[in-house]
């Protein structure tokens, strides 16, 4: 039996005594006939309650006092719920952490393995200072990432450190050059190129709403495609490590530079003019097509065909992204210049280990336009025969 119960009953008992009492207990019609009298007029005006309808009220009272405290218990115990859940979404979120942290920590150790075989292979290698500050600013973006898309269930953390993070890390070798008293011409026009890029890439994704909570619509799809665990795991290992990787691999051709401090060349200007040309040619891409769906959503959210094929995009399916790889193509073509310059020749020259970061990075564009126009594909009947008439990524006339 319950506090409650044991108090309802104890009231009940003591109700049918006050009510036994009540009505054994009169007052003789020979003594205070007058008292009396004026005490029955008060009950009738209601002066003095009778000691039932009293009794009755309390009672009432109690009751409602019962089914409050029944209202605040369940209010407790859902209450009570809610934090063990909330307690174990943060020891699941823990545990996830701390996975994430050992993963993290083998990577470090890996990559520091890396670098010390290159460091003490490399015909070109005399000191790896920069690089460390390089890796140790991508590990923390890397722990940021992940930490962040945890707790905020938002994915595009990597896409807001994009066009931030290459312009850190080439500014990192150029600083390194001059404390060093080398010549840094060169790491200094790449800093430069690679700065302007920067600022160009974060403009267009911040007007697009990428600071603001907008996501890129092809995560959503993925998302929809996978598990959350399948989900959770792919933006660990693929959007939080291998992009972060691959940011820090296109950066790396400024080490080459950093390494082989020669004289500028008219290949420099060659390649920092290219590297110009496409930035432009990017930049005018982006435009048309940010005006194209200006243009779309004052129509209503059609505009037929539905895709842009005008302008650019008459000749390239996707110049925009076109222009994005042959820009980091110029700048490791940058870094090649410095290690020929400084007789390396062609093998290991020309052709040398930081070619991996632009050659990702062009798989990697030729992965997701892929997967971009296979849903432009299911969206647009006309898209087909606009793949069949148009090139995907190099500018050429069109078929037909």
């Amino acid at each position: 039996m319950d506090a409650r119960t044991a108090l309802r009953g104890t009231f009940a008992t003591a109700q049918r005594s006050a009510e036994r009492t009540a009505s054994t207990t009169a007052v003789p019609r020979y003594r205070h006939a007058t008292v009396t009298t004026n005490r029955c007029e008060s009950a009738k005006r209601g002066d003095h309650p009778h000691p039932a309808r009293t009794l009755d009220t309390a009672a009432r009272t109690i009751d409602a006092a019962v089914r409050t405290l029944d209202t605040a218990e369940r209010t407790i115990n859902a209450a009570a719920r809610t934090i063990n859940a909330v307690l174990r979404t943060l020891d699941v979120a823990v545990r996830t952490l701390d996975t994430a942290a050992r993963t993290l920590d083998a990577g470090v150790c890996t990559i520091n393995a890396g670098v010390r075989t290159i460091d003490s292979h490399s015909p070109y290698s005399r000191s790896m200072e920069p690089v460390w500050i390089v890796l140790a600013i991508a590990a923390v973006a890397c722990v940021f990432c992940w930490v962040a898309s945890e707790i905020t269930g938002d994915t595009p953390w990597v896409d807001r450190l994009w066009s931030i993070v290459p312009v850190v890390y080439v500014w990192v070798f150029a600083i390194a050059a001059v404390s060093d008293g080398r010549d840094a011409g060169r790491l200094v026009l790449m800093s430069i190129l690679v700065t302007v890029w920067g600022i160009r890439l974060t403009f267009n994704f911040a007007r697009k709403g990428g600071y603001a909570g907008v996501e890129d619509y092809r995560w959503a799809v993925l998302r929809e495609r996978m598990s959350p665990s399948q989900f959770r795991l792919f933006n660990l290992f693929f959007i939080v490590l291998y992009q972060n990787a691959l940011l820090v691999l296109i950066a790396m051709p400024a080490y080459t530079a950093w390494a082989h401090p020669t004289t500028l060349t008219i290949w420099d200007v060659v390649f920092a003019l290219l590297f110009a040309m496409f930035l432009v040619g990017e930049a005018i891409a982006d435009q048309q097509q940010w005006n194209f769906h200006a243009a779309k959503q004052r129509a209503g959210g059609m505009l037929e065909p539905g895709f842009l094929t005008t302008g650019l995009f008459r000749y390239s399916r996707h110049p925009n992204f076109f222009c994005e790889q042959a820009q980091w193509w110029m700048v490791y073509c940058l870094g090649a210049v410095a290690a020929v310059s400084s007789g390396l020749g062609f093998w290991g020259g020309a052709i040398n280990p930081t070619i991996a970061g632009a050659l990702l990075l062009s798989l990697l564009f030729v992965g997701s336009t892929k997967f971009t126009e296979s849903i432009s594909a299911s969206k647009y009947a006309a898209y087909a025969d606009y793949q069949h008439r148009t090139s995907m990524l190099v500018p050429w006339p069109p078929r037909g």
